[in-house]
């Protein structure tokens, strides 16, 4: 992506999330600010989960996800993390992923997952241009994700 085009693209894609959004779903908008999305996910009875989003080289390049305690602390491997537990869609892994090491995202358009071993054989250039995978649909998809473990 040339480099003037991935900003110009970032915020085409997130000029949509705003405040207005935010309150509807139970996000924080901690930053938004090409090349970072830090978004809290919030939820009656739920331990608020964060994820911070690095954007560059968008949508050359699928976004590269830490997951985050709501204070900001990355996530941790080694325990059950109450910000992504239950976890019945399996989208959170609280593994490590062999290149960052840190708990992550194991779904389609996070940077994480189609850099892991298991999942070398499903590159996003397959989904960068599909329905739902620009970033808001991305984002969705992953807050779903994670509503899907509210009790």
């Amino acid at each position: 992506m040339h480099a003037l085009a991935s900003p110009a693209l970032f915020a085409a894609q997130t000029a949509h999330i705003d405040e207005r959004i935010a309150t509807i779903r139970g996000w924080i908008i901690n930053e938004l600010a090409y090349p970072i999305i830090d978004l809290t996910f919030t939820a009656e009875g739920r331990t608020p989960l964060r994820l911070a989003a690095r954007c560059e080289d968008w949508n050359s390049q699928p976004p590269s996800f830490a997951l985050l305690a709501a204070g900001g602390t990355r996530l941790r491997t080694g325990g059950a993390h109450k910000e992504i537990s239950p976890n019945p869609t399996s989208v959170f892994n609280a593994g490590a992923h062999p290149v960052t090491g840190f708990p992550f995202i194991c779904s389609a358009g996070s940077r994480e997952y189609h850099t892991h071993t298991s999942h070398t054989n499903d590159p996003w250039e397959s989904y960068r241009s599909r329905s739902g995978y620009d970033l808001g649909g991305i984002l969705t998809r992953y807050w779903r994700a994670w509503l899907k473990g509210t009790a």
